[in-house]
């Protein structure tokens, strides 16, 4: 835990982003849209942008290789994970910036957090 903290203390900031803080709107209950994540637009015009992974199923394929270890399937799970992670991120930019540019042109959203 000390090395991960030392890790972390050097490591540099994160990327700035457009991405403001997701909200949770149906919980994690067992509402039929729980586990959706909503990015709302920081300028307060009530436009959302809407994801939930846990029902994108088509990308929950991992392929081992020959004689796999617990080792590699810990690997290809994370290898997974990242890039299910970044896909999402980048759908969310994406539509953020589409948004701003098509319904706040007047305004800089240059407050990246």
């Amino acid at each position: 835990m000390l090395r991960a903290r030392r890790e972390a203390a050097a490591a540099p900031p994160p990327e700035p982003s457009i991405i403001p803080e997701p909200t949770y709107p149906y919980g994690f209950t067992m509402h039929r849209l729980a586990g959706t994540v909503r990015w709302s637009c920081v300028h307060g015009c009530g436009w959302a942008h809407d994801e939930n992974s846990g029902l994108d199923v088509t990308s929950m394929r991992v392929v081992l290789p020959t004689g796999f270890t617990g080792r590699d399937i810990g690997d290809a799970l994370t290898a997974q994970a990242n890039e299910r992670h970044n896909a999402m991120r980048q759908r969310v930019e994406d539509a953020l910036t589409e948004h701003y540019a098509s319904a706040h042109p007047d305004r800089q959203r240059d407050d990246r957090t």
